[in-house]
């Protein structure tokens, strides 16, 4: 009796702190209520170009952080099924952003930890992020973002927006540059590499822009990205064919999966705690701000502590599934968009 009382006791306790910190713990019922055929159709439209977009996407910000393309495909994976569940927009779209890319990449090197310790180290920082996340959205934390200007969060998702594009022109040119944790630094090492530009890349790539422009202009209904990817391949195969092969990632095998294995060494989480707390940072910020700019463009409004919410929970499921941190994605967040409006 004691017992059934306690636990009463803890779930209205909970229900309490939830509504006066207004976190739905499962908001995605209220979309469910009236959806119709129709945007069932326009969603699995959405949905197909930003998961095509999303794996390439994920393999190349894993590479960016230093890790195996396989974490970025499955935080994508974990993000976007378990995050998407509990947050307040229905435009961004969840998994590695080329920011967090960065932000771990520099994390390790700046701890400078063995290259063994990096597989266990890596999921106690993702999950130490979600369970800040969590609290923070708890603690109503997320507010801070309406404090902070419209000019500077243009400045930040223009300057995401150029990182990306830096740290991708290096594929399409077909070269590596020495690991960089900054613009200039990236910047610097693609122009000391220019003159080993691989030209069949460099066709490729300038191919692969035309053939979506080009769909975008003319058949904006059609899953553009979906269609682009099939005809590059059909492309980069026919190339191969003819004496110009282009390099590709080596395979992974889900079947090599393993349970992920968290740090038992108190010292590690303790070095791992001001990171995570950072990165909880910066997935709130831009995640926020992602979402906030595209919530305007339909007269949405976001539900910034609810965001938080769900990344936290988003973030919690990748650690254990053995992915990266995970946050919105402004290039895949914004197809979305597109592809609902």
């Amino acid at each position: 009796m004691a017992l059934r009382k306690l636990k009463s006791g803890f779930r209205q306790a909970g229900a309490f702190v939830s509504k006066q910190n207004h976190i739905d713990l499962l908001p995605i019922r209220h979309a469910l209520k009236g959806y119709s055929k129709g945007h069932f159709k326009q969603d699995s439209l959405s949905g197909l170009n930003v998961a095509l977009l999303a794996f390439p996407q994920g393999m190349a910000y894993a590479l960016i952080a230093g890790l195996p393309i396989q974490y970025g495909i499955l935080s994508f994976v974990a993000a976007s099924l378990i995050a998407s569940l509990f947050s307040s927009s229905r435009f961004n779209s969840y998994g590695p952003s080329n920011a967090t890319a960065v932000l771990i990449l520099s994390t390790f090197l700046g701890l400078q930890l063995p290259e063994e310790i990096t597989p266990i180290a890596l999921p106690a920082l993702v999950l130490l992020t979600g369970i800040f996340l969590i609290i923070g959205s708890y603690l109503r934390l997320a507010k801070i973002v309406q404090y902070i200007s419209k000019t500077v969060i243009t400045g930040y998702i223009t300057g995401a927006a150029l990182l990306i594009i830096a740290n991708q022109v290096k594929n399409a040119l077909g070269f590596d540059i020495p690991q960089a944790s900054s613009f200039f630094g990236v910047v610097q090492g693609t122009l000391s590499q220019l003159p080993t530009t691989h030209l069949p890349s460099l066709v490729l790539s300038l191919t692969t822009a035309a053939i979506y422009f080009a769909l975008v202009r003319h058949f904006r209904s059609l899953p553009n990205v979906a269609i682009t990817l099939v005809c590059m391949g059909i492309v980069s195969t026919l190339m191969a064919h003819i004496g110009y092969p282009v390099e590709t990632l080596q395979a992974i095998n889900l079947a090599d999966w393993n349970p992920v294995a968290f740090p038992s060494q108190f010292e590690l989480w303790n070095q791992l705690l001001l990171p995570a707390l950072a990165l909880a940072f910066l997935i709130t910020l831009e995640s926020c701000s992602i979402g906030k700019s595209l919530a305007a463009r339909s007269g949405d409004r976001l539900n910034t502590n609810q965001e938080m919410f769900g990344l936290g929970v988003g973030n919690i499921a990748s650690a254990c599934l053995g992915g990266m941190a995970a946050s919105a994605s402004l290039t895949r967040s914004s197809l979305n968009c597109n592809g609902r409006a």
